[in-house]
């Protein structure tokens, strides 16, 4: 056996003490020098587990591998399938020498499966989840095949007008633009200079929901409004209700949920009509003769997930802190807007002038 691998694994017995006894020597599979298998405590749950421990191949340089089962993915935070995800955003993974890189590991593992004993707190695995609840969301749901920009963010739960992005909409891979006014998308049509739409061809099928709290992680087989009414105010959700009922015979509607936490962090559901071929995208307000509506049956949809893009300067410009305050009031003048300098004016939000 490779020197470093040995180190590793008796490493691995010294951070484990006398449960060490019950670790058991599993099949490595492609990729894997090592593996080995530990009984877990029951969790709170009341469910025995077992925690698959793996060296990789490239062990040192690349730490352990957790793995729970039989999987408790939506019942523990921080595991995806049967993964137990050690390394959060933003966190690197520890590796070095041997000692060091299990040492790591194993801390942060053990850290992350404390919250799985039948006496860890329950609020405390409440907020593990808060604080990765999208990628919860996003393992129980299809992508949609097109993305959907917001101009700005509403700064109130409100009904959203939607259309089609022009003038490249396609059918596949298509980008839909939603905004509380009708005047959010004209002023967004001018700066690109497009044709400016009629008032009277857009459809409101979306719907910006400001939470008061975080809904759980597992997603409800059908009914999302009984499922995010605990989290809203009644004025919200009577809103809330209204606007669904209204837009019922909708083939395509959108909801964005705005989450409880500092800065922005949203989540866009699309609810799409069973009878609607998934993929296929739904025209609104670019051809009054082909909105989406007549084809919807009520009550009967599917919530795929859509990526989101927003405009608004208090997310393009929050990296710069402080310093972003000023922004608004200043002027730049960009020469050459190729590649390069198209993305900047982007970011810049400059108003493009010709000369």
């Amino acid at each position: 056996m490779d020197e470093l691998l040995q180190r590793g694994i008796d490493r691995l017995r010294l951070n484990l003490g006398d449960a060490s006894s019950f670790l058991e020597e599993a099949k490595a599979a492609v990729g894997e020098a090592a593996v080995f298998l530990l009984p877990l405590p029951t969790d709170f749950i009341g469910l025995d587990r077992k925690l698959r421990i793996a060296f990789p191949t490239a062990f040192p340089s690349l730490p352990l591998d957790f793995n729970v089962n039989p999987s408790p993915q939506l019942e523990w935070p921080h595991v995806m399938g049967s993964w137990l995800c050690l390394y959060g955003g933003g966190e690197r993974r520890i590796t070095g020498d041997p000692e060091r890189t299990v040492d790591a590991s194993w801390a942060r593992a053990l850290a992350l499966l404390r919250f799985a004993l039948p006496a860890a707190d329950a609020s405390d695995r409440q907020r593990e989840f808060e604080k990765e609840i999208r990628s919860y969301w996003e393992l129980q749901q299809p992508a949609a095949g097109h993305r959907m920009t917001l101009p700005q963010i509403p700064q109130r739960s409100c009904p959203l007008y939607v259309v089609s992005d022009h003038p490249s909409f396609q059918r596949q891979n298509a980008r839909y633009i939603a905004a509380e006014s009708y005047d959010d998308i004209s002023r967004l049509e001018q700066r690109y200079g497009r044709r400016l739409l009629a008032k009277r061809a857009t459809e409101q099928a979306g719907f910006f929901l400001q939470l008061q709290s975080t809904p759980p992680p597992r997603l409800p087989p059908k009914d999302l409004t009984a499922w995010l009414s605990p989290h809203t105010t009644d004025e919200d959700r009577a809103l809330f209700g209204s606007w669904a009922r209204e837009s019922a015979k909708l083939a395509s509607r959108w909801l964005v949920l705005a989450l409880p936490v500092k800065g922005v962090a949203l989540h866009t559901f699309h609810l799409r009509s069973e009878n609607v071929v998934p993929k296929r995208a739904q025209v609104f307000g670019r051809r009054t003769g082909r909105r989406a509506g007549a084809y919807a049956i009520p009550e009967r949809y599917r919530a795929e997930f859509t990526p989101i893009d927003v405009f608004d300067a208090a997310v393009v410009h929050h990296r710069a802190g402080p310093a972003a305050e000023g922004l608004a009031t200043k002027r730049a003048v960009l020469i050459g807007a190729g590649s390069l300098g198209g993305e900047v004016a982007v970011l810049l939000g400059i108003e493009p002038r010709y000369v």
